[in-house]
């Protein structure tokens, strides 16, 4: 509220079955402010969205993560770019993330994220973390920006991640919502590859800035990496068959090998790698423990 002006909004919040009093905090707080939908059950990130979407009326829609602090007017910026003539065939926007120190951090991807595998699955998993951080710098917002757009206003990008997804009301009624066996992770990628099959136009913009406040551990939990490496086979196998005929044998080399390497590492148990393991080979998500 206190950052956005110039501009009408609707703020709809989907609380995905949590646990943590967050529903008690907002409706106190934020009584007649916002919209709140309570749903029984978790739908993960592409159905939570997809509900918020489904009552939205506006004529765009932005996705935002939690754990995200918008400055600098950043929605009346994506609003006025949309709001271009030219810039009618462009679907999704993003701005470029910073974490609370001024850091670029990830703010789109490839459909085939080939740099992002060598990282997660080489320097990540089997380098020493201190090397890992000696390798994987962080660079600053300012930097990232001029290397990136090169005096231009609009960079296109292949997909805009979900923490600050602005898209056009008018594309998701053309090409459908979420897919949600997605539960998390890669359900963007899916939906922005239909829209740019489409001929439409997907990018980042220069003017606006959003802090994302995501974890900095290099260590995730055992059903975070899981999820992400069977959603990933999911959206291999719908949308890159070919890839993914060559890719899963790769994703279980790769997880028996975790399984030896975590004996001197210890990043994972080895009933976590069997989990991890299993879901890969079964395309199927983890259930029990907390995300």
């Amino acid at each position: 509220f206190q950052n956005t002006k110039g501009i009408k909004f609707e703020i709809i919040v989907v609380d995905n079955n949590s646990s943590d009093g967050s529903v008690e905090y907002l409706k106190r707080e934020f009584n007649g402010k916002i919209k709140l939908i309570e749903s029984d059950v978790n739908l993960g990130f592409g159905g939570g969205a997809n509900i918020g979407i489904k009552e939205s009326t506006g004529k765009y829609v932005l996705l935002l993560n939690t754990d995200t602090v918008i400055l600098d007017n950043t929605i009346k910026n994506m609003f006025d770019f949309m709001e271009g003539e030219e810039n009618k065939d462009v679907a999704v926007i993003g701005v470029v993330l910073i974490d609370e120190n001024g850091n670029a951090l990830q703010s789109y991807g490839e459909f085939l994220p080939f740099k992002v595998g060598i990282n997660e699955f080489i320097f990540k998993a089997f380098l020493p973390k201190k090397l890992n951080r000696a390798i994987l710098k962080n660079e600053k917002v300012e930097e990232f920006k001029t290397g990136l757009f090169q005096n231009k206003r609009f960079v296109e990008v292949d997909y805009i991640i979900g923490a600050d997804m602005f898209i056009r009301k008018d594309v998701i009624d053309e090409v459908g919502v979420f897919d949600e066996r997605f539960f998390m992770y890669f359900e963007e990628a899916d939906l922005q590859l239909r829209m740019k099959k489409r001929g439409y136009k997907i990018g980042l913009i220069k003017d606006g800035t959003i802090i994302h406040l995501e974890s900095k551990s290099f260590k995730v939990s055992n059903n975070k990496r899981t999820m992400k490496m069977v959603s990933f086979l999911r959206y291999l196998r719908k949308n890159f068959l070919i890839v993914y005929t060559f890719y899963k044998p790769f994703s279980l080399v790769y997880a028996l090998m975790k399984l030896f390497v975590d004996t001197i590492k210890r990043d994972y148990s080895v009933k976590e790698n069997m989990i991890f393991l299993k879901s890969i080979l079964s395309e199927s998500y983890p259930t029990g423990d907390k995300i």
